[in-house]
């Protein structure tokens, strides 16, 4: 079983966009995969990706909001949509942590807000099948 935790602001895959002829990702995606892709490297304990199927377990804890009332993590049920954040680690993780994100045969997300002491982050468990 292998963990990677990502400290920093969940972020969803936003759409390719088109302007004047042109096709670009949006800079924050870009930077979203660069930071995720730094992570995966530095915490990836295994000397090559995995290449059999695999399970993958997908926390993103966000930023607790001013009005938040309890000080346990609390379910987070407005965007950003679920499916656009696993999107974006998943793809980060091609080449590092998975061959690419075809072997994944289960996967299970959670969207909360962190607890009252916890910072935002993303937490990514991986375990053959």
């Amino acid at each position: 079983m292998t963990i990677i935790f990502i400290y920093t602001d969940p972020t969803p895959l936003a759409r390719t966009k088109f302007s004047a002829g042109k096709v670009y990702n949006p800079r924050k995606t870009v930077l979203a995969k660069r930071v995720a892709s730094l992570y995966m490297q530095n915490e990836f304990d295994r000397k090559k990706p995995y290449s059999e199927p695999i399970k993958v377990s997908i926390e993103f804890l966000f930023k607790r909001t001013k009005s938040a009332k309890k000080e346990e993590r609390t379910w987070k049920s407005v965007k950003p949509d679920i499916d656009n954040l696993a999107k974006l680690y998943l793809d980060s993780g091609n080449g590092i942590l998975w061959e690419d994100d075809n072997i994944i045969c289960e996967l299970h997300l959670k969207k909360m807000m962190c607890a009252k002491n916890e910072k935002p982050h993303v937490k990514i468990t991986i375990d053959t099948l």
